[in-house]
């Protein structure tokens, strides 16, 4: 596994990584070359939030209007979306105008941006420790920021999945053993208990 990170070239934005990989038979590509394909065309996508985000402060400064700037967009772009974007970069940019998340050559996802950006004054600041400690997501940003308003430290989120029964017509719930313990049944219990009489008339 350490062999194929090592083979990873890092990763800069470049808006041709998308006509290539469109225009290109894939099927017969390497392994390594499809993962750093992918990592390729998801720095694009961090990118093109940032840069909307960018965009978005302009319209705003100038015109005003983020409801109608979205609507006009005509691109099924949610103006909450958008909202978020605009601060995401005000907050960077307000500790260095010339900041772009390219700096960080693809290690940094979009929801580890605006996490960290919604969380602290000096982002930048707060971002490069949160690297050097080998942080490199969303989750893992809100953990460790978590961990550091509380004081200790907080167990993953655990992992809950829908499964639609087609037999029962019914979403079926799936809850790994292991999470069960992190979980406080308390409301969900008192809820059930409450259905439950109501089904029974008890």
């Amino acid at each position: 596994m350490k062999e194929e990170q090592n083979y990873l070239e890092p990763v800069s934005v470049q808006p041709d990584i998308l006509m290539l990989v469109d225009k290109t038979d894939l099927i017969h590509q390497e392994y390594n070359d499809l993962v750093q394909m992918a990592r390729e065309v998801i720095e694009v996508k961090v990118y093109t939030q940032w840069l909307l985000g960018k965009i978005g402060d302009a319209v705003s400064k100038k015109h005003g209007d983020i409801k109608k700037f979205a609507e006009d967009i005509e691109l099924g772009i949610k103006v909450g979306s958008l909202y978020q974007y605009i601060f995401t970069y005000r907050a960077y940019t307000k500790e260095d105008p010339n900041f772009t998340p390219d700096r960080y050559h693809g290690s940094v996802p979009w929801g580890m941006l605006q996490y960290v950006g919604s969380k602290s004054s000096e982002p930048i600041k707060k971002l490069n420790k949160l690297i050097d400690a080998g942080v490199r997501t969303a989750e893992g940003a809100i953990r460790s920021i978590k961990t550091e308003e509380n004081g200790e430290s907080i167990p993953f989120k655990p992992k809950v999945s829908f499964k639609w029964d087609i037999d029962k017509k019914k979403w079926v719930i799936h809850i790994s053993v292991e999470d069960w313990e992190v979980i406080d049944w308390s409301e969900v219990e008192a809820e059930l208990t409450k259905a439950l009489k109501i089904k029974l008339n008890v």
